[in-house]
Order: C-alpha cells, then structure tokens, then sequence
C-alpha cells in the first residue's frame, strides 16, 4: 500500500536512533527512553512512508514527540 519505496531498517534505526538519544538526557536511561519512544505515537507517524515525518528534521520530529502530538 506504500506509494514510495519502503527505506531499509538501517535507515529506520537511524531515526529512532536519533530520537532516542535526544529523548535521553543521562546514559543510564537509554533502555527506558526507548521503551517510552517505542510505545509513543510518533512511531506510527514515522513508520507511514506516504507522510512526510520519516523525512523530517530530527529536531522536528523530537519537538513533536515532547508535545505529544504532530507540530504545524
């Protein structure tokens, strides 16, 4: 159902990686933060390819993460 090709799980767990590290402000927390990420919202909003939040700026997508909700 995908109108674009589907990017390859490195470049997925890119994107989650950089949302992890922003969302983790000690080392120790990393474990935790991705449990909270994963379970969020915006893993839905990142994993639909025909949208654009795969594409978009790290700091945007961790603004809206913080937020909560997708940032216009």
């Amino acid at each position: 159902m995908c109108k674009y090709s589907v990017p390859s799980y490195f470049d997925i767990g890119k994107v989650y990686q950089r949302l992890i590290i922003m969302v983790s402000k000690s080392k120790n927390k990393y474990v935790d933060n991705l449990i909270k990420v994963f379970n969020s919202f915006i893993i839905e909003k990142i994993d639909n390819y025909n949208s654009s939040m795969y594409y978009e700026n790290p700091s945007y997508i961790y603004a809206c993460y913080k937020e909560g909700k997708v940032l216009l």
